[in-house]
């Protein structure tokens, strides 16, 4: 018995260290001096945006602290944006890749294919193949990767944003080139963006969100671990059951549902907004303004409108001062967003329910209140 007891004693220890070391291994990692490159700002800036053709595999750990209200038929959007996410990635190409939502309870899985996109959902037992025309949608957990999440934030850094280097550090045990980026713009709800891509490919392994005055991230994004390889074919190609229904989906949540549907088209400067080129829609939804200082509008149905208006205000949001109509402000360090409804009155008689908006951006509080100001004293023409 005692040989016994030795032997699995023997075993416990051993498992016991493993999982020790295991625990340990990414802080001891991160120990290791890291060896920069002799990148500028801007060169590590550019190898970034050029990024999305890296093939990688890693486990990332996303935490928003936004604090949105669930407002109606906007999914998944609050939880994304205000706690924490764990996701896995195997990114073989922008048009061959797999990530995986990673919860308590199970997965849902997200595959890019030759341009079909499949969703599934392990708890629900749900498989959704999106067939959408539209390039405009709600954030989804993909977007969050520090890869995706760097590419967006970079497209819109100008000249005028002022880029200084941060000092070479580790992530997931690989040496890492940092940046900061501090917009230029007055009216951007962003104090800085600290960014770190992987010093030899360019690949971003961090970022890092914080608002205006604010020493404290609101958005983070981080590879825990990362390996710059192509992931096998078998992985980027779902093995589900073929008794699983398959339900295509043509518009795959309110964002897409707008910009197909929406009945007038909105102008090409919106006071003293211009309309962005960057965002290419079907022609239902718009950006305005330039750099890091942007925000998107999108008409809502008269129904929706109401609904979501009701939820603002239910949820905490400041109700505004605005001639011609009523609108309420979700505010967060971060991100804003207003959502209005014109008094049905002022409308032309195709509009005697009254038009509402969601206009929302990292932007302050006054330009969403302009913009609005604006679509109820111009209207748009139908579509």
């Amino acid at each position: 018995m005692g040989v016994v007891r030795r032997a699995t004693a023997g075993r416990w220890v051993i498992a016991l260290s493993g999982t020790i070391a295991i625990g340990l291994l990414p802080t001891a990692l991160a120990a290791l001096p890291a060896t920069g490159s002799d990148r500028t700002p801007r060169e590590i800036v550019a190898t970034a945006r050029d990024s999305a053709t890296i093939a990688h595999e890693g486990y990332a750990e996303t935490t928003g602290t936004l604090g949105l209200p669930d407002l109606p038929r906007l999914g998944q959007v609050a939880a994304l944006l205000g706690g924490t996410t764990h996701a896995r990635v195997w990114w073989g190409s922008p048009s061959a890749w797999r990530v995986a939502q990673v919860t308590a309870t199970g997965e849902s899985d997200i595959y890019a294919s030759r341009g079909t996109l499949l969703m599934w959902d392990y708890e629900d037992h749900r498989l959704r193949t999106i067939l959408s025309a539209s390039p405009v949608r709600l954030p989804r957990v993909d977007d969050l990767l520090p890869p995706q999440a760097a590419r967006r934030i970079l497209a819109g850094v100008t000249r005028d944003d002022l880029l200084t280097p941060l000092p070479a550090k580790r992530i997931a045990g690989r040496s890492a080139d940092g940046v900061r980026i501090v917009p230029a713009a007055t009216d951007s709800t962003i104090g800085r963006v600290d960014m770190y891509v992987d010093s030899a490919s360019g690949l971003p392994l961090s970022l890092q969100l914080y608002p205006r005055g604010s020493s404290n991230p609101a958005l983070s994004s981080r590879f825990l671990d990362v390996r710059l390889v192509r992931p096998d074919k078998g992985v980027l190609t779902p093995r589900l059951a073929p008794t699983l229904p398959n339900e295509p989906v043509t518009v795959p949540d309110l964002a897409a549902a707008v910009d197909v549907f929406a009945p007038f088209a909105l102008p090409d400067r919106l006071g003293s907004f211009e309309r962005s080129k960057g965002l290419i829609s079907v022609g239902g939804t718009a950006t305005y303004g330039v750099g890091l200082a942007r925000f998107i509008v999108l008409p809502l149905t008269p129904e929706l409108g109401r609904s979501a208006l009701a939820a603002a205000t239910d949820g905490g949001g400041l109700e505004l001062t605005i001639t011609g109509g009523s609108a309420v402000l979700v505010g967060t360090p971060l991100l804003n967003a207003v959502i209005a409804r014109s008094n049905p009155e002022t409308e032309p008689t195709v509009d005697r329910r009254g038009r509402s908006y969601l206009v929302a951006g990292l932007v302050d509080a006054d330009t969403l209140t302009t913009a609005v100001a604006a679509l109820f004293d111009n209207p748009p023409p139908p579509r």
